[in-house]
């Protein structure tokens, strides 16, 4: 059951969802947010600034993100391409994020000067995907017949308690789960580094400056907004903050070159209610992709032959049957669990 609820007070959609099973035994379910959002070739994707790597369905191939570096839905970005960017994807093309800390996942497009953000908490709501029809005369046609004006556009997939597709959750027999998450669509700030449901922050250096922005979802009273060198006392910004909903202000500072910065909103009791502190990127390898699970007559261990038996059952799989790996091996040669 989901409810949608648009407040006078809030620049957002809450949606507040409540998900039962009312069997006597366990099952599993899968919950996305889907939202198609109409995006030009200067469209990008915004995954949280600690998104270093993407997978495919099923975790089946993984590139590294934003900058692809190697081939991956048979492309090849050897020479480094910005597969965040809609017009450099040239083929229909999923990537979900590896993992992230935070809240948010959202879209941009430099053309309209608008884009729409996702927020949700990253504990039971990790799935954050793009999916693309690919910048090409086969993904234009592909827009063309599913958009009222003719594309092109992008799906932003939202998974929650799924990091995934698929990525089913137990459900157990009479339980109850309730989650929330709001679409908080928003203009001016460009490329952000965080959000909640009451604010959205920018912060990144360019050849102009540190350029610097703050767009209020829900009316934003006796806030203040402070930037500081990490590990020093003097701010580089301090300013009072006044904005109601779906307004922003944003400046550049200029001259200076400091180490690395962090961005606070505090609320009025002076409690720091978002926050970024600027990214340190870090090359990490690849995480390994999924690899099938052997033949269930391959199997010695009945515990390894039990939970592959459960995630066949839990993923609803489509060629494999997790009865093979739960019936018993009689003897050498036998599928399912030994006896």
């Amino acid at each position: 059951m989901t409810g949608f609820t648009l407040r006078p007070e809030r620049a957002a959609l809450e949606i507040a969802s409540r998900v039962y099973n009312g069997n006597a035994t366990p099952r599993s379910f899968l919950v996305v947010g889907q939202p198609g959002s109409e995006r030009g070739g200067r469209a990008s994707e915004r995954f949280p600034p600690d998104v270093t790597a993407v997978f495919d369905h099923g975790k089946r191939a993984v590139s590294a993100f934003p900058i692809a570096t190697g081939t991956y839905y048979k492309v090849d970005y050897s020479a480094g391409v910005d597969i965040s960017r809609y017009k450099n994807v040239p083929v229909p093309t999923s990537y979900m994020a590896e993992k992230s800390q935070y809240d948010f996942v959202g879209a941009w497009c430099h053309d309209e000067d608008g884009g729409l953000l996702h927020v949700a908490n990253h504990h039971i709501a990790p799935g954050k995907k793009q999916w693309s029809w690919g910048h090409s005369e086969f993904g234009q046609a592909w827009d063309k017949s599913l958009t009222d004006n003719n594309g092109p556009y992008i799906e932003l997939m939202t998974g929650i308690f799924a990091d995934n597709q698929p990525d089913f959750t137990w459900l157990d027999a009479y339980e109850e789960k309730r989650f929330e998450q709001y679409f908080l669509p928003y203009h001016s700030l460009g490329m952000v580094q965080n959000a909640s449901r009451d604010a959205v922050i920018k912060l990144q250096r360019s050849k102009r400056g540190i350029e610097w922005g703050l767009y209020a979802i829900s009316p934003l009273n006796g806030y203040r907004l402070a930037i500081r060198e990490i590990g020093k006392c003097n701010a580089l910004l301090d300013d009072a903050v006044a904005l109601m909903p779906a307004t922003a202000i944003q400046g550049v500072l200029h001259g200076i070159n400091p180490e690395r910065l962090t961005i606070e909103l505090s609320d009025a009791d002076g409690n720091i209610v978002l926050s970024y502190q600027e990214h340190q990127p870090q090359e990490l390898p690849l995480p390994d992709v999924a690899k099938a699970p052997l033949a269930a007559q391959d199997i010695t261990s009945t515990d390894e032959a039990w939970f592959i038996g459960q995630h066949l059952e839990q993923y609803h799989h489509a060629s494999r049957s997790p009865f093979d790996y739960y019936l018993p091996r009689r003897g050498a040669g036998s599928a399912g669990l030994p006896l």
